[in-house]
């Protein structure tokens, strides 16, 4: 029987006569054709490819009989890759504890913070602000209306006692209950006072007395802080009015006063005195009235000034 030869990269393969032509096969199968037809010649590829098949079943058999049983409790083996996704999202860890020779830090300590209201204003009193009630004291002197008598002295010189003149006191009060805003009050006020006036020498003189009542409405203007105009207008009535000499003169008469008009204008101070309750105005005032005597007639009008010390209360 005649031998015939086929050459296939790197490795020759012979193959009897007798055997019926067969396609090497392609691919990876090519080596391994090759090789078992030149070891096992003799057989036919149907019979290798068995053998093979029953050594590789063998083989895995066996490396399972002896692998060692694994538990249900066991941890399933993890890979590189898996434990590259645990490292990296587990949490950071902690920070060593400091050594007994380092001291542990200091304990935060919260500064307490004390909110004070903003300073205020102090309040201004209520008898600054709205003054006008109180007490008042009024001194001044008038002069007008009809001349009663004339005196003349040694040296020439005479003196004449007029019907409405004379000094004058009084005491009163005030009353300001109604203030639009701090710039205008209005008030009512009432006074009783006297007013004496005398004429004469050592050896005579003769005398006028008087006793004023008046009632009036008043207004407060604010100028400044502590200035005002007061106003004021009402009636005065006086009574007990009373003429009398002395020495060569003697004798008396008794008047008959009449209700006349008054007005009065001029300025109100608060002062510092007395915790600002201390006021002082200084007015001027005009009265309207006539006197009767026997039948007789003559007027008692009068004008003047007058300083006021009000007490605001």
């Amino acid at each position: 029987m005649g031998d015939g030869s086929v050459t296939l990269s790197r490795v020759q393969c012979s193959v009897r006569s007798d055997a019926s032509p067969r396609k090497v096969p392609k691919g990876r199968l090519r080596w391994y054709d090759c090789l078992v037809k030149r070891t096992f010649g003799w057989l036919t590829h149907e019979a290798c490819l068995s053998a093979l098949g029953f050594a590789m079943l063998a083989g895995a058999s066996a490396h399972a009989a002896s692998a060692p049983a694994r538990s249900d409790n066991d941890d399933p083996p993890s890979d590189s890759s898996s434990t590259g996704t645990a490292n990296e999202s587990a949490p950071p860890a902690a920070e060593p504890a400091a050594s007994e020779s380092e001291s542990p830090p200091a304990p935060r300590r919260a500064t307490p913070r004390i909110h004070l209201p903003p300073p205020q204003e102090e309040e201004t009193p209520l008898w600054l602000r709205h003054p006008g009630s109180g007490l008042t004291f009024d001194f001044g002197g008038f002069g007008g209306g009809t001349d009663l008598a004339t005196a003349q002295f040694s040296d020439g010189s005479t003196a004449t006692l007029s019907a409405g003149g004379g000094g004058f006191a009084s005491v009163g009060g005030l009353w300001t209950p109604l203030w639009l805003g701090d710039e205008l009050g209005l008030g009512v006020g009432g006074y009783v006072g006297v007013k004496y006036q005398t004429v004469g020498g050592s050896n005579s003189n003769l005398s006028l007395t008087r006793f004023p009542i008046g009632l009036a409405a008043h207004a407060l203007l604010r100028l400044s802080e502590r200035w005002f105009l007061l106003l004021r207008g009402g009636v005065q009535k006086e009574y007990g009015i009373g003429l009398s000499g002395g020495g060569d003169v003697s004798g008396s008469a008794d008047l008959d006063g009449s209700l006349g008009p008054l007005g009065e204008g001029g300025f109100y101070y608060v002062t510092h005195i007395g915790g600002d309750r201390m006021a002082v105005a200084l007015t001027f005032r005009y009265t309207s009235a006539h006197d009767t005597l026997g039948g007789m007639t003559f007027s008692a009008n009068s004008a003047g000034g007058l300083l006021a010390i009000h007490y605001n209360l």
